[in-house]
């Protein structure tokens, strides 16, 4: 991933570290203890760098070093396959077989098949200018309206519509 700086980012598996490059340079950021491959990368409007893990562990990094925030997240973290990071700050989160969380302002929320969403295996997450966020399945491209996604994680809606393109069934 390159960041708005113009750095590059990069996961790696050996040693379980993440390496940015930067002006010539290298600069290597160590995982947590135990923490597997990042698989997901998103910067999110402050310019701070989020990272996820396939065994579910949310990273951020602050300065030289990464911060776990997966507490903040799942009681019992999954596999994190996708990151994006919207205008209004929050955080979203696609996970294998849980749903799509959102981390926003310390508070989290997981959207399941319960609320709407077509498949609980979130693969990555995009958004388009007419307020659509496009959700890649292990089943196949749902579009879910952000307002609709925002209300049901306020908790001002219990659900919301995810409309399928091309499932695969």
């Amino acid at each position: 991933m390159f960041d708005r700086t113009g750095r590059l980012w990069v996961g790696l598996e050996v040693e379980y570290s993440v390496q940015s490059y930067w002006d010539g340079r290298w600069q290597t950021y160590v995982q947590p203890a135990g923490t597997r491959t990042v698989r997901a990368m998103a910067e999110d409007k402050t310019g701070r760098v989020w990272l996820g893990t396939t065994d579910g562990r949310l990273l951020r990094v602050d300065g030289t070093s990464l911060v776990d925030e997966t507490a903040s997240t799942l009681k019992n973290p999954k596999p994190i396959r996708a990151l994006y990071a919207a205008d209004d700050g929050s955080l979203w989160i696609g996970y294998a077989n849980a749903g799509l969380g959102r981390l926003h302002q310390g508070k989290f929320f997981l959207a399941t098949r319960q609320h709407g969403l077509g498949d609980e295996s979130i693969c990555g997450i995009a958004a388009d200018e007419n307020g659509g966020v496009w959700l890649t399945t292990e089943r196949g491209i749902f579009e879910v309206r952000s307002r609709e996604l925002e209300a049901v994680a306020a908790g001002r809606d219990d659900h919301l519509l995810a409309m399928p393109l091309g499932l695969d069934e």
